[in-house]
């Protein structure tokens, strides 16, 4: 388990919206469908994902997780923004693909 706060020193993610930094995160779940995170993801877990769209806020904010990762160097929009003031839903940012920001998230949960 981790804090959002330490995830983000740790891997060095950019925040376009922090809710928490103190909220933990205790699993994670790598997906950019929508039907399999909300399936998979369990309360408090961090969703790695290059969608961009408004909608990974419900998503998050349904399966009540404690961030959203946009990996790839991909950057949300002004209005997925204001949808995760919104909603609360600290939405981060890695310049690294899904892939290798899981492996290094693994190294450290």
């Amino acid at each position: 388990m981790i804090t959002v706060a330490e995830l983000i020193e740790k891997l060095q993610l950019e925040v376009f919206n922090l809710n928490k930094g103190t909220a933990t995160i205790r699993n994670y779940v790598a997906s950019d469908l929508f039907s399999y995170v909300i399936s998979k993801a369990k309360r408090k877990s961090c969703w790695l994902t290059i969608m961009s769209n408004i909608n990974i806020t419900a998503v998050a904010k349904l399966a009540e997780m404690s961030a959203v990762i946009l990996c790839d160097g991909i950057k949300p929009d002004e209005a997925l923004i204001e949808k995760a003031k919104q909603h609360n839903i600290t939405i981060l940012g890695s310049s690294q693909p899904i892939f290798e920001t899981s492996i290094s998230i693994s190294k450290i949960l």
